[in-house]
């Protein structure tokens, strides 16, 4: 999500939504959707017959240099393709581990095309805000920091939809500040663009 101010910015490829409201103002933000973060993992799990595959992930990032490419279309591709897509799979071959890394690079590559999109409507990105269940992965943060080269900030609160709501629930002006966060810089990462431009042209010939 990109908040826009009190200005809504529409776009045939992403969502436009209201941030806050009240009687007389409102603000908006741009949102784009992925499909199948976690539930890519779910599939891969179910798929390989591997339940604990998500304890095993923070050390295949960090041992895992060159996976295979995965077209990750489970679930649908949403923004801002919005297609079905084929079956999901993989270009090139590789371990368990390295098809596992290959599906969280699909993730961060799917992320990097909306934020792509968002930058087209002429609206400034400066850093990146990641939370969820898979943001406590580091190697799944640096991957983000790294395909868009903005630093990514990670909250000690991971679940900001439920810090959303009690934010509402007080009725307050201003946004509770967030404290023990936690940054990941961009680096330097050529293989990592070369796999996402291998990515986008598999997305390209669907």
């Amino acid at each position: 999500m990109l908040p826009t101010g009190k200005r809504p910015i529409d776009h045939p490829r992403l969502l436009a939504s209201i941030a806050t409201s009240t009687a007389t103002n409102a603000t908006y933000l741009l949102e784009g959707t992925v499909n199948s973060a976690g539930a890519a993992i779910q599939w891969a799990a179910e798929k390989w017959g591997e339940p604990d595959l998500i304890p095993q992930l923070e050390q295949w990032l960090a041992e895992i240099s060159d996976p295979p490419i995965f077209v990750n279309t489970i679930g649908g591709l949403g923004s801002p393709l919005w297609i079905d897509g084929p079956p999901p799979y993989f270009v090139g071959n590789g371990t368990l581990a390295a098809k596992a890394v290959a599906i969280m690079e699909s993730i961060v590559f799917l992320l990097k095309l909306n934020l792509e999109t968002m930058r087209n409507t002429g609206q400034s990105i400066k850093r990146i805000r990641i939370s969820g269940g898979l943001s406590s992965l580091d190697g799944l943060c640096q991957l983000l920091a790294d395909i868009s080269q903005l630093a990514v900030i990670r909250s000690e609160e991971r679940q900001s939809t439920a810090r959303g709501i009690a934010w509402l629930a007080t009725h307050q002006d201003r946004g509770w500040a967030s404290y023990h966060e936690q940054y990941f810089l961009p680096r330097q990462n050529r293989p990592l663009h070369n796999r996402y431009r291998q990515f986008c042209a598999q997305l390209g010939s669907i």
